[in-house]
């Protein structure tokens, strides 16, 4: 253990000589000084940049490395030997939203800002607390949407090294509880977002009294409903149901407004929006399924137990989602259908394998060490993930 933290400390200390990636920084809405600044929008702007919005580009689906991700680049792999070394940051830096246990942390191999998801069982004082499925979950889901040619933030699952880190639960000093830190920390089975680059899209909420060109103060992007986007998107309709139809695959479960992103990719000089993209944001409550007054997420017997089709006369999905979603048991076209049929029909056995190895399901029981009834895991995973495929792909639909 010594050497490895005096290598991790290394990385840390010499990290400002690796060159960063082009992403944003983590609040993206900032200006990243490479380009024109995205001037705050009315709100018809904003519903012309969600009608002008990809929501899917053409995939070489096949040489998709599901195992390392679209991270894989920075030199993450989804390996019990790979830990990435980072800062703490402080809540009067930055607070990350949201319920899940996670922080923000700056990675050393380039000083950008990411979220780092993590689970309470991983806690030495909270051994008995029920996992955090999102960990699981949201690679799966991102990985499959970013190889069909689907936009996603990107995630990686590793281990942590977190320098300055809290000694307690580190999401409960976002909250104002109060920790000692400890100069590093390691954290198993954490699952890190880096977000898909961009500019955030924020409505002006009011203007200078006596300037209306002035912003005085905007509304941050605030998603997008599914109702709206097949009311207001002009992408190919066959498109918009292929990813209704895969929410349902996978059983995007919470899939109200805030989990859904509307981002821009491209500014003009003008400061417009030259190119935006739309896509589901938060796909961390997937591969399971809906319970009574929660969630499953990355449990099997969940996942494979709800059929895709609800009524297969109608070409009606099947999705069991939370009173605020607005996506739910959706009707889609043959043409839908096949658009997306044809595509996951090019994932090999080898890619399905590596998409929930790359995710560490077989990891979720920490008391699971035999590496052959890890293999039963994840061949029980891809059993089922190739049955519910079947089911899409052996379906025909009325017109």
């Amino acid at each position: 253990m010594h050497v490895r933290l005096v290598i991790v400390t290394a990385l840390l200390a010499t990290s400002a000589c690796v060159a960063a990636d082009d992403a944003d920084d983590f609040d993206d809405d900032k200006a990243d000084g490479t380009g024109p600044k995205l001037r705050p929008v009315t709100a018809e702007d904003r519903l012309e940049y969600l009608a002008q919005a990809e929501i899917w580009e053409p995939s070489d689906v096949a040489s998709k490395d599901l195992r390392r991700g679209p991270l894989g680049a920075v030199g993450y792999e989804a390996e019990p030997q790979v830990s990435m070394p980072c800062r703490f940051v402080e809540p009067e830096e930055q607070t990350p939203g949201g319920k899940s246990p996670k922080f923000l942390c700056e990675r050393a191999v380039d000083q950008k800002t990411v979220k780092v998801k993590y689970s309470r069982d991983d806690l030495a004082a909270n051994a008995g607390l029920d996992v955090n499925g999102e960990v699981y979950a949201e690679p799966l889901g991102t990985r499959l949407f970013w190889a069909l040619g689907f936009f996603a933030d990107r995630n990686f699952t590793t281990k942590t090294f977190c320098q300055s880190c809290p000694s307690g639960d580190p999401f409960a000093v976002y909250s104002g509880a109060q920790q000692s830190r400890i100069s590093l920390r390691e954290l198993r089975n954490t699952l890190v977002e880096d977000k898909l680059a961009g500019k955030k899209i924020e409505e002006c909420t009011r203007r200078a009294e006596h300037d209306a060109s002035k912003c005085e103060q905007t509304k941050e992007d605030q998603g997008w409903s599914w109702d709206e986007l097949v009311a207001r998107s002009r992408a190919p309709r066959v498109q918009i149901d292929a990813l209704r139809l895969l929410a349902a695959f996978v059983q995007h479960a919470d899939n109200k407004p805030a989990n859904q992103r509307l981002l821009c990719t491209e500014v003009a000089a003008d400061g417009r929006c030259a190119r935006s993209v739309a896509f589901a944001q938060d796909l961390g409550t997937t591969f399971g399924s809906r319970t009574l007054f929660s969630y499953d997420k990355a449990k099997l017997s969940s996942w494979s137990g709800v059929a895709l089709w609800k009524d297969p006369t109608k070409c009606q999905a099947n999705l069991r989602i939370h009173a605020t979603g607005t996506l739910q048991d959706p009707v889609v076209t043959e043409a839908s259908r096949k658009f997306l049929a044809d595509l996951m029909i090019q994932l090999t056995d080898a890619q399905i394998e590596d998409l929930f190895r790359g995710s560490r399901v077989d990891r979720q029981d920490p008391s699971i060490t035999d590496p052959a009834q890890r293999d039963a895991i994840i061949a029980q995973w891809v059993a089922a993930f190739k049955d519910k495929r079947d089911q899409l792909v052996n379906h025909t639909c009325p017109q």
